[in-house]
């Protein structure tokens, strides 16, 4: 089996968040920055610049007016949600085409930010708060599949078995590799200085209980990946019975109206948010 520390360590080498992403985190740190000082940082990256105006315009952000600078963009999504997207897009152009020769990538991107949209508007919708740290939980809570294929080129694996309805058990990859794709993820997600409140749910996204640490941030991800992976194998009509048990639709608060509302969101704008954040 693999020593996991080990793993995820030689991963970082090899998986390095852009140097804008951490001068992002450190300012947003300095209780004195300024919209200004965090325009300034992110100006330097014209791509990055696109993309955030891209997101702030998109009906992620609800705008019904355009939004045409970056002050402007900080001022309405907020500092902590520029960064959340700063991070996310970079991880998606980090590993863009990683993998592609072993399974396929159309449908493994399709799942996360399929995860992405869906956990911000089950947080919502649930629990009545916009939590922007939802948006990179599940875009990457998956991200250690894409360091496994790339770091054990003859390690056979099928989709299917990850990702979907018919997946299988998250014990299967513990028996296969001694960890979970989940540990790797927030493991990289650790040596890029992430909160560690993002960590915690990506790092706990197999199972959820009522007394867990960060209970309903824990709750929007578990269900968004149980929604995208209905939606992922074309199970029609999605219905929340049918995903959910009694118990978990409880613990939600999920109504089937905002559970049809949550997926009418999610399937209107998931295709341009991959657009987005591909580049």
């Amino acid at each position: 089996m693999l020593e996991l520390k080990e793993f995820i360590t030689n991963a970082n080498k090899l998986f390095t968040i852009p140097d804008i992403c951490l001068s992002l985190n450190e300012l947003i740190a300095q209780n004195h920055c300024t919209v200004e000082n965090i325009a300034t940082v992110v100006s330097h990256d014209p791509a990055l610049c696109i993309r955030v105006l891209k997101l702030a315009n998109s009906a992620l952000y609800g705008r019904k007016a355009q939004v045409s600078s970056i002050d402007q963009a900080i001022l309405i999504i907020g500092t902590d949600e520029l960064c959340n997207i700063a991070v996310a897009t970079a991880a998606a152009l980090i590993f863009k085409g990683i993998g592609e020769s072993r399974i396929n990538l159309n449908d493994y991107w399709y799942h996360s930010v399929y995860t992405a949209v869906t956990a911000q508007q089950i947080h919502k919708r649930c629990f009545g708060k916009r939590q922007g740290s939802l948006f990179v939980a599940g875009l990457l809570h998956n991200i250690g599949l894409l360091v496994v294929l790339e770091r054990l080129p003859y390690l056979s694996i099928d989709l299917c078995h990850y990702i979907g309805t018919n997946k299988r058990p998250a014990s299967y990859q513990r028996n296969k590799l001694g960890f979970y794709f989940s540990d790797v993820s927030a493991g990289l997600l650790g040596h890029w200085n992430l909160p560690v409140s993002l960590i915690h749910v990506i790092g706990h996204q197999h199972k959820i209980n009522k007394d867990q640490k960060d209970n309903e941030s824990s709750l929007s991800l578990y269900a968004a990946i149980k929604i995208a992976d209905a939606a992922l194998s074309k199970q029609q009509p999605l219905e929340l019975e049918n995903i959910f048990s009694p118990q978990d639709a409880s613990l939600l608060k999920l109504e089937q109206a905002s559970f049809e509302q949550i997926i009418e969101f999610s399937e209107a704008n998931i295709q341009s948010v991959i657009d987005i954040i591909q580049g």
